[in-house]
């Protein structure tokens, strides 16, 4: 019997979507997972593992719902708590590559995200290609974060409600040792409930948290040089971000973010730096596993033989950035690429980026791949070629799962010894972690 028409249509497109994600993977993608526990194992900071158990619910305020998901493990006594708040455009769901650890270490991660500004901001009519530029502005501006910092603050207020009230799903959380990490759209958020300055009504009393996380953080370089901006963050803050972090909006740059960095006031302050980490690794949303072929995807998209030369997509090799004109954000979700992300071929031995396309050279600082031939490794044996590609994307990959399970380690200890004052991750992450992540990353303090 012939398949009915729409049956016909969805095979199809299930068809193409396995081939789409085959295409990262053919040569046999490393394990992440195992590869960021066999790392860890070589040095980073373990801590205990909890099962973790989760509930996901809507709380309306003011007719505005606002997303509220929370990990709760299975650890006794009362559980120290993390409030995560999400990027541009992701739910509660997100970011549970940082999420889940921290709650198999013994936290109720409690992450909470206003419905407007997570899925449903690429239903709006604003989110189309050409525009996310425009979203970007509108979602960071003044006007958002007072209206975000209102939804945040009631729903942890709804939270301490069910606490006090003895609410079984929420009996264990301490809300007396609540740390606070946000990345991306949230980091910006979080960034003011840490203790920027700013002229905004902030909600009375202010919840009280006793160290933050920024990932990726917003950091508007017309606004860091604001005298005294920071000064008043005196809780332990671990900023996460790396030579390659351009959002898609290309509001907050690499050089931004160092700047806020050293523009915080010393005391118990961390910087976790990647020189190769994009914006997407660093979302720590990687379930899907598009989401992990955005991370090395515009590596290894660049064997299509795309040039930069001042064509659109091209790579800076000057400041790391890349840009997709007319996709941003809207054609991320659709596109299955970062957004702000092109092809920018990477030599994941000698740490450093190419210009792609052309005839293999090494306009941008990577090493010249073999062979000529007019296109990436053109030339040469065949079978030579796909066998170094094979070992490129291998390293490509290891390289960034790497870099995951850093940030996995790091936040851990940060949070054990801020939240839990554990001596043993004080030790962990100021004398042993430079040299376990020394060769992919820097870590600071001041």
């Amino acid at each position: 019997m012939r398949p009915a028409p729409l049956a016909s249509c969805c095979l199809a497109c299930l068809l193409s979507l396995a081939a789409a994600c085959s295409l990262w993977n053919r040569h046999g993608p490393v394990d992440r997972d195992r590869e960021m526990a066999e790392f860890t194992g070589q040095g980073g900071y373990a801590g205990p593992n909890h099962a973790v158990s989760s509930t996901r619910e809507t709380w309306p305020h003011d007719g505005v719902p606002v997303e509220v998901s929370i990990f709760i493990p299975d650890a006794p006594g009362k559980l120290p708590v993390v409030v995560y708040l999400p990027g541009v455009g992701e739910d509660t769901g997100q970011g549970e590559l940082w999420r889940r650890p921290w709650a198999q270490a013994g936290y109720a991660v409690v992450s909470i995200q206003p419905k407007a500004y997570g899925e449903a901001l690429w239903a709006n009519h604003q989110a189309k290609p050409g525009d996310f530029k425009a979203v970007g502005r509108a979602v960071f501006s003044r006007h958002a974060l007072e209206e975000r910092l209102s939804q945040v603050c009631w729903a942890l207020e709804q939270l301490a409600a069910r606490v006090r009230g003895g609410n079984p799903r929420y009996a264990s959380l301490d809300l007396g040792r609540m740390a606070l990490a946000g990345y991306d759209l949230g980091a910006q958020t979080a960034l003011v409930l840490a203790g920027e300055k700013v002229d905004l009504a902030l909600p009375a009393p202010p919840p009280v948290f006793t160290a933050a996380i920024l990932i990726s953080p917003h950091a508007d370089p017309a606004r860091e040089k604001a005298p005294g901006r920071y000064a008043a963050i005196q809780m332990p803050l671990l900023l996460v971000s790396g030579g390659q972090d351009q959002d898609p909006a290309a509001i907050s740059t690499p050089a931004s973010r160092k700047s806020l960095w050293n523009e915080l006031p010393p005391g118990g302050k961390h910087l976790l730096w990647f020189e190769r980490a994009n914006h997407r690794l660093l979302s720590g949303s990687m379930s899907n596993p598009l989401y992990w072929s955005e991370v090395i995807g515009p590596i290894i998209h660049e064997r299509g033989g795309r040039t930069s030369g001042g064509e659109p997509g091209g790579y800076d090799g000057a400041t790391g950035a890349t840009s997709r004109p007319g996709k941003g954000w809207f054609g991320a979700v659709t596109s299955g690429l970062d957004a702000g992300e092109m092809a920018a071929g990477y030599d994941a031995r000698a740490g450093a980026t190419s210009r792609g396309g052309g005839s293999g050279g090494n306009s941008g600082g990577g090493r010249p791949r073999k062979g000529g031939g007019g296109e990436p490794g053109g030339g040469g044996n065949p079978k030579n070629r796909d066998e170094e590609n094979r070992q490129e994307e291998i390293a490509i990959q290891t390289h960034a799962a790497r870099q995951m399970a850093i940030v996995v380690s790091v936040t851990t200890a940060f949070l054990d010894m801020s939240l839990k004052d554990s001596q043993e991750a004080r030790e962990w992450l100021l004398d042993a972690a430079p040299a376990w992540f020394k060769e992919h990353a820097t870590g600071l303090r001041k």
